[in-house]
């Protein structure tokens, strides 16, 4: 019954205030180039976070009133916080992001060198929240460690993605449609998960028309909220076989070192990335299914 209401709270949103967040972000003057090189603005994502709060805010209400969510206040605040913090570092990396330190091997050449970019900031906070959040669940320390590397990760591989229109959001959907068959989500992510996949179908129109692309913004959102949900109700075996799978995605981009394998421009090494990241992400994807199905044998 609450996930039939958090769907229609969605279908709602998308309907009356997703229009006027759009709008919004079209008359913004926070603009970056796309894979064609094209400048269209980048901070779209804004209206996946301004949904995710409201759908908290009415989730704290239901429960205030009936209190059938439980345990619920860690779980709310697991979300919030994520999502927050996850929302406004990459609002500020779209804002301004420096080009030259892109990814995990950017954000660390810029800490060695001692480099406090907009990257820097959103890689650190990143880091450190997943592991807030996964102490906070008091679930041992081993299994808080791999919890925290996986919504960490989790934020970076959704980021990957998202260079070209729709991808990002597409597996989203994917990742969430495994989660729900192999893993039972709690209430609270389930509706937050389910809802927003609903709010991001309608959104995907503006994306795939490419009027507009989430940015750090809405990747770093989805790759965090995904995160947190994989990581408080997948079984150990699962999060094993998902970390390596999420290790191997974020060491992969830098084993294409630019200087050596891409072209010099940007745009053409976002390209011919996204171009190997297009062919080799099915693959990966596939085998990563067949693990967990091989694994859902395991005790």
């Amino acid at each position: 019954m609450l996930l039939i209401i958090s769907i229609s709270f969605a279908v709602i949103y998308s309907v009356l205030i997703l229009p006027f967040m759009m709008r919004f972000t079209f008359q913004s003057r926070i603009r970056r180039k796309n894979y064609k090189g094209v400048h269209i603005p980048c901070t779209s994502g804004l209206a996946f976070s301004v949904y995710i709060v409201l759908i908290c805010g009415f989730l704290i209400l239901y429960n205030s009133v009936t209190y059938r969510l439980q345990p619920f206040t860690i779980d709310i605040l697991s979300v919030l916080s994520g999502i927050l913090s996850a929302s406004y570092t990459g609002f500020i990396d779209d804002i301004e992001g420096d080009e030259s330190h892109k990814g995990i091997k950017g954000h660390v050449s810029a800490l060695l060198k001692l480099e406090f970019t907009s990257g820097v900031i959103k890689a650190s906070t990143g880091f450190i929240i997943a592991f807030i959040i996964s102490f906070s669940w008091d679930l041992g320390l081993a299994e808080s460690i791999l919890n925290g590397f996986i919504i960490c990760l989790m934020q970076n591989f959704i980021n990957l993605l998202d260079l070209r229109p729709g991808r990002a959001v597409k597996t989203y959907g994917v990742l969430l449609f495994l989660s729900l068959l192999f893993a039972a989500l709690k209430p609270v992510f389930s509706c937050v998960c389910i809802s927003t996949f609903i709010v991001l179908l309608f959104y995907l129109h503006y994306e795939l028309n490419e009027k507009c692309m989430m940015g750090d913004t809405g990747s770093n959102t989805l790759g965090i909220l995904l995160g947190i949900a994989i990581a408080s109700s997948l079984g150990y075996a699962y999060k094993i076989i998902i970390l390596i799978f999420l290790m191997g995605i974020s060491v992969f981009p830098i084993l294409l070192s630019p200087t050596i394998i891409l072209p010099s421009s940007k745009v053409a090494r976002r390209t011919r990335c996204s171009k190997v990241l297009g062919t080799t992400f099915p693959l990966m994807a596939k085998t990563l299914l067949v693990c967990l199905m091989a694994s859902s044998k395991l005790p």
